[in-house]
């Protein structure tokens, strides 16, 4: 015979919800399973309130135009809303509406908006094309001056342009600002690299005249015609040296 069944209090019953919807969170007081329950609640609250704000709005949205639910629903349904349009009101009441002077004028806007929207779409196409068609002879250029490889060129061009769609949706990447930073410092770190070069040449240079002569190996060294010695420059100074360099 089974054993009676184990009520378990409404504190643990809360408390098991919780650890199932959130496993990794230990509740060992009251302070941090009211806590969590206040926190759930605002976030059920914030959600039902946006909930309920979206259909205010297809309510307020279907009173003001009616035939919208039924284009909403269509298409929802896998129906073309133009399609929908046409059975719904038909060619003339389509034609009726465009021929209202109640919205003559929203409709005037609505049509300059969308010659504005084409034409800008049409510049920035022919800008597209010139500026592509240029930059594919430089592509070309570049591989050849530097001898890069096919694969080479479509790696660079492939991070230039996710560098470039990141920054359109916002995306700053420590990769990208890397490169930047590295690409700004290029010329100054190559300038420096230069003049540390020349500074050691020229001390290389001024080391190697003051090291001291080697030993002699006793003959004695002969100049002129008659055998006299010859007159010794007299020692460079550093100056001198330096001026050399």
């Amino acid at each position: 015979m089974a054993g009676p069944q184990e009520v378990k209090s409404k504190r643990d019953l809360v408390g098991d919800r919780l650890k199932k919807k959130y496993p990794d969170r230990e509740y060992a007081d009251d302070e941090a399973l009211f806590g969590q329950i206040n926190d759930d609640y605002d976030e059920y609250e914030n959600t039902l309130k946006e909930k309920t704000d979206a259909e205010n709005k297809l309510t307020d949205m279907f009173a003001q135009y009616p035939h919208s639910a039924r284009f909403i629903t269509d298409m929802a349904n896998g129906t073309n809303p133009w399609v929908a349009m046409v059975e719904q009101l038909g060619m003339d009441g389509i034609t009726d509406i465009f021929e209202n002077p109640k919205y003559k004028e929203e409709l005037a806007k609505a049509q300059e908006e969308h010659v504005k929207r084409l034409t800008k779409a049409n510049d920035l196409e022919k800008e597209y094309n010139t500026n592509l068609e240029a930059s594919l002879e430089m592509l070309r250029q570049a591989q050849e001056e530097s001898g890069l490889s096919d694969e080479q060129i479509d790696r660079a061009v492939d991070l230039l342009m996710g560098i470039a769609n990141d920054a359109i949706v916002g995306k700053f990447t420590r990769e990208s600002l890397d490169m930047a930073l590295k690409a700004l410092n290029h010329d100054a770190d190559m300038a420096s690299a230069r003049e540390e070069g020349a500074v050691e040449g020229r001390n290389a240079r001024i080391e190697e005249k003051l090291r001291k002569p080697k030993t002699s190996d006793g003959v004695p060294m002969l100049g002129g015609s008659n055998n006299a010695p010859a007159r010794r420059r007299s020692r460079e100074s550093i100056f001198d040296l330096a001026a050399e360099a």
